[in-house]
């Protein structure tokens, strides 16, 4: 890698070598000779300046390289650990999320084209939006199941209350025939008496 620096940096400093040489014939060839001098002065540190920068040119791009190839890999163990969501019945959206912002941040330390992070970028709000999607469905069947729920909450509420005013009713009843029986028994026993006081008057 440090080779492969240096040749960048040689790429540059050529690039300026060739480009201040080029300045100094075109002022000669004009007749600025004062200008071609300082400019000929100038060759060397142009020249270096153009190394050096080629050569952090080189490094930081080296540097967003080997960011992505992070990023690829951690989305690479994301994709797993969906799968294990999956397999144990949970949700695992933050988790798509993160690989496809992921993509995006990869394009863009690779220099990939304006097309493939548009693309990139559209495949997250795709994402976004199915989620919002699901979300709303699923508010929605909640509402309706908790609707459901409550219907047949306040039906059981009335069933029971119809088994109970039934067991009332029938305890009623059940206390008036009792009484009835006893009212009846008592006419017996007072009509027997008085049949025997006539008897004894007799």
């Amino acid at each position: 890698e440090k080779v492969k620096t240096a040749i960048f940096g040689i790429d540059d400093a050529i690039g300026a070598f060739l480009s201040t040489t080029g300045s100094v014939l075109g002022k000669l060839t004009s007749g600025d000779f004062s200008g071609a001098i300082a400019s000929f002065r100038s060759i060397g540190s142009e020249t270096a300046k153009a190394f050096y920068q080629g050569q952090q040119d080189e490094i930081n791009r080296q540097k967003d390289l080997g960011l992505a190839n992070v990023l690829e890999s951690n989305s690479k163990l994301l994709q797993k650990d969906i799968k294990r969501r999956e397999a144990l019945g949970k949700d695992g959206f933050d988790l798509e999320k993160k690989i496809a912002t992921n993509q995006i941040n990869i394009l863009r330390l690779r220099k990939a084209s304006k097309e493939e992070i548009q693309e990139a970028e559209f495949a997250l709000e795709i994402l976004l939006l199915e989620r919002q999607k699901q979300l709303k469905d699923k508010a929605s069947n909640d509402s309706k199941e908790g609707q459901k729920k409550k219907e047949e909450a306040e039906k059981k509420r009335k069933e029971d209350e119809k088994k109970a005013l039934e067991k009332s009713i029938e305890a009623v009843n059940k206390n008036f025939a009792i009484q009835e029986s006893e009212a009846r028994r008592t006419i017996k026993d007072a009509d027997e008496l008085k049949l025997r006081l006539e008897q004894i008057e007799t």
